[in-house]
């Protein structure tokens, strides 16, 4: 790229960037993410609370009943459990992937301003299936395979890959309303030109600094609710600011 057309991209960038912080969408988008972790909470702490139920109900939850002795005595009751244990994880499981397609897809449509339809969502569903599944299985292949000293790299990493490749999925199925085209784009797009994100990244890695700089100045007690709160709605910008970029690539 030559230097006036690559200062001329970054004034174009840095003026998108202006502007997506005028976008009246962002506090739509911080409300639906705001009511998906709420939710989110209630069924983790359910299923906390049915699993606690089951230990106490076999008498699992006593240090003294923990012994090895014990244990070995109850294998048929920690069968029984494993099970329970299992379906209650894979029911909770489900119902968090509808609970994060909706208010996903609630997002991305007023995003677009299009009406979230019974058939996008249906849709929608599957996608979020697929490949959230398939980065969790990925995931745990890794850690098995990973030194696990650098477990710290690869959650961080993954975070980052997850987030950028699930926009641009995102935002193509609510283009397109096609499962197998989004997933490709995630791939084509995300990476394949990833180029065309450095300058946008740059101006989001500055902007997520000059935050978390702020909340050094927040007293210590208040600190994890200001971290929390940034976050949420440093999430709801960038999926309002991202549209615009993935749109130009």
């Amino acid at each position: 790229m030559k230097p006036k057309k690559y200062t001329t991209s970054i004034k174009q960038q840095l003026k998108e960037l202006i502007n997506s912080f005028k976008n009246k969408k962002i506090i739509w988008v911080l409300c639906y993410d705001i009511l998906f972790i709420l939710i989110a909470g209630i069924i983790l702490k359910t299923s906390a609370m049915l699993m606690t139920g089951q230990l106490e109900k076999a008498g699992l939850t006593k240090p003294s009943a923990l012994t090895p002795e014990i244990l070995s005595q109850q294998i048929g009751t920690l069968k029984s459990l494993a099970i329970i244990f299992f379906i209650i994880t894979i029911i909770a499981y489900i119902i968090l992937i509808i609970d994060y397609t909706l208010f996903r897809g609630w997002a991305w449509t007023k995003i677009f301003n299009k009406k979230p339809t019974k058939a996008y969502m249906k849709k929608f569903l599957l996608l979020n299936l697929i490949w959230i599944t398939g980065w969790i299985i990925l995931f745990v292949l890794l850690l098995n395979i990973i030194n696990p000293q650098y477990y710290f790299y690869l959650i961080i990493t993954a975070v980052i890959l997850y987030t950028h490749l699930t926009t641009v999925m995102h935002y193509s199925y609510t283009k397109t309303n096609k499962i197998k085209t989004s997933i490709n784009k995630a791939f084509a797009t995300g990476i394949g030109k990833l180029n065309k994100f450095i300058i946008p990244y740059l101006f989001i890695i500055i902007f997520y600094i000059i935050f978390t700089g702020i909340i050094t100045l927040i007293p210590k007690q208040s600190q994890a609710m200001a971290i929390f709160s940034i976050i949420i709605l440093f999430m709801a910008w960038y999926k309002t600011y991202m549209n615009q970029i993935i749109k130009q690539t």
